[in-house]
């Protein structure tokens, strides 16, 4: 770069607005790309330590209001206004929009507001908003605040547990999706997960509201989807989740045409199920037939696109019932 064009980036930087800057900043990092120091030196035109100044300087200002923002209590202030009954969900947004800004600065600052009680305020948000950007919002949040911080990972991790139990699909859905995030974080799975798991999958039987089916079922699909990935994950939750009945209701799951990722993940968990369990292999091949349980196992991820109307029957009114069969055979 040369001197002039040199002085013009820097000229735009003094007098420009903070997208400006960051547009600026993204070119440089493109740029600078493995480059070195004399390499910087070369593209400044010997002005690298101009550039370097006023970047610093931003960057501590950017950081010092923060700072005056936590000590007026800016934390506990926003939380507040995810809770207070007058606030507008725009600004329920924005307050959450907020708080992401705030935990990028670091595990720091997420502890900061774990401490104010920040995910429990923000988890009785995403149960309770009527808006989808709050509730996303919300769960981007939680999700942040889980990342790279030990000391409160398995606090929003319960906390998307709980959420599955809230009456709203929305909800429910996105906190399925948090937990396959998160699970991965915490490592070891709660087994306080594993019958609100099992509710979920009997979503395609619950009494909803008319405009509300679409979220049930994609939250089906979702807990269809995380079952089978705790289950292959732990034993222990593999046998839990049996006792509670899954493999009925992933049938019914399998056979929901409304849906096919529903049917697609249904099929996956069931082909783990399957293959792991014999008790289970029998009793899903007496309650689909063998021919149908031999196409069902040479394609359990796609089979759902060629279903008959008749093996969907089959699948949806099935009467599989393992944990009485497993109570039998401890016998």
């Amino acid at each position: 770069m040369c001197a002039v064009n040199t002085m013009k980036m820097l000229k735009d930087w003094d007098s420009g607005s903070k997208s400006t800057r960051a547009a600026i900043l993204r070119s440089f990092i493109a740029d600078m790309n493995d480059r070195t120091g004399p390499d910087l030196e070369a593209y400044f035109s010997d002005a690298a330590s101009l550039f370097l100044v006023r970047l610093t300087a931003w960057l501590r200002m950017t950081q010092k209001f923060l700072i005056e923002f936590l000590e007026v209590g800016g934390v506990l202030t926003t939380l507040e206004i995810l809770g207070a009954k007058a606030t507008k969900e725009k600004d329920k947004s924005q307050a959450l929009r907020l708080l992401i800004v705030i935990s990028n600065y670091g595990r720091k600052y997420k502890e900061i507001i774990c401490e104010s009680f920040g995910v429990r305020a923000i988890t009785e948000c995403l149960a309770k908003s009527k808006s989808e950007e709050t509730q996303e919002n919300a769960k981007a949040v939680m999700l942040q605040l889980a990342e790279g911080n030990p000391r409160f990972q398995n606090q929003v991790y319960k906390a998307f547990i709980a959420l599955m139990s809230s009456s709203s699909p929305k909800a429910q859905q996105l906190s399925v999706q948090g937990l396959k995030v998160v699970q991965q974080i915490v490592e070891t799975a709660n087994p306080n997960l594993v019958q609100p798991l099992i509710n979920l999958l009997k979503s395609l039987h619950l009494e909803v509201q008319y405009e509300a089916p679409l979220p049930v079922h994609v939250q089906q699909a979702a807990a269809a989807k995380i079952i089978g990935v705790l289950s292959k994950e732990s034993s222990e939750v593999s046998k839990d989740l049996l006792q509670l009945g899954v493999i009925h209701n992933l049938l019914i799951a399998a056979g929901n045409a409304s849906h096919p990722d529903s049917q697609r993940q249904a099929g996956i968990a069931l082909e783990h199920f399957i293959n792991t369990y014999p008790i289970v292999k029998e009793y899903v091949m007496k309650a689909l037939g063998r021919p149908f349980f031999t196409e069902f196992m040479e394609r359990p991820d796609t089979i759902y696109s060629s279903m008959t109307s008749i093996q969907l029957d089959v699948l949806t009114s099935n009467n599989v019932d393992i944990p009485s069969a497993l109570k039998y055979a401890s016998r």
